[in-house]
């Protein structure tokens, strides 16, 4: 399942001062939490546990479960942009926690999107699985001046971060890397998976995302495709914190 959206209007400044919400995902898995509240009181033991690790974890990943049958049995995690602080992580983790409840309060598996985290349940594992199932896309009203020149850098741009992404040594599986567009502009490259991935896992998920791109975000000043279990992102202003951001800078 594909969603498309325009990126313009959610555009901020480099110091992030508020959330952004970009999109959920409530999967057909419908259940009635009255009818069987196990698997509601797992979900909010599970969503409590999330958001209190959000202010212990200092790498901006966790994964959970919580129930003890088959029926009631759940499964968790939240990931955070890699270089924001463990203030704005736990800010994210707690806001996606409460508003997960409510934009899918009857669905056994869920996710939502943020510029800054992702938060997603399901009454299925999905730990160490690269998960490519749902996609989101954004990209910006304005296109760039010379895409002749443009897009084949945007292009070794990402796989260069794709690749530093997937075999971060760090573990956190997070990369940005820039380069000069023209004399006045620079081009800023993101790439990220949940940490739970292998590096093949991973490398597989960027590159699926990156092979997207072009039907997108092609000739566009900015674009993103985000996946479950990934995301690559391009714009040309920095919208990262290259202080704390794990680059390769040229």
């Amino acid at each position: 399942f594909r969603l498309c959206c325009i990126l313009g209007f959610l555009s901020f400044s480099k110091r992030v001062t508020s959330l952004t919400f970009l999109a959920r995902s409530c999967q057909n898995t419908t259940y009635n939490p009255k009818a069987n509240s196990a698997y509601s009181a797992s979900l909010n033991f599970l969503l409590s546990s999330l958001s209190s690790n959000a202010s212990h974890t200092i790498n901006g990943f966790y994964n959970s479960t919580a129930g003890h049958n088959i029926s009631d049995k759940i499964y968790g995690l939240f990931l955070c942009r890699g270089d924001l602080s463990s203030d704005i992580c736990e800010q994210c983790v707690a806001d996606a926690s409460n508003r997960i409840l409510k934009l899918c309060s009857d669905e056994k598996t869920a996710i939502v999107w943020y510029d800054e985290c992702l938060l997603r349940y399901s009454n299925e594992s999905m730990f160490s699985r690269g998960d490519a199932s749902f996609e989101i896309n954004f990209w910006s009203r304005q296109n760039v001046t010379r895409p002749d020149l443009f897009n084949p850098l945007l292009l070794n741009l990402m796989n260069n971060v794709t690749n530093q992404a997937a075999n971060d040594g760090s573990g956190k599986k997070f990369a940005v890397e820039e380069a000069n567009f023209s004399s006045f502009q620079r081009l800023y490259n993101l790439a990220q998976c949940t940490h739970d991935l292998s590096s093949f896992d991973c490398m597989a998920c960027l590159s699926n995302a990156v092979s997207n791109l072009p039907s997108c975000c092609y000739n566009r000043q900015g674009g993103r495709v985000v996946y479950p279990s990934c995301n690559v992102r391009y714009e040309l202003y920095r919208f990262y914190n290259i202080v704390t951001a794990a680059s390769n800078l040229p």
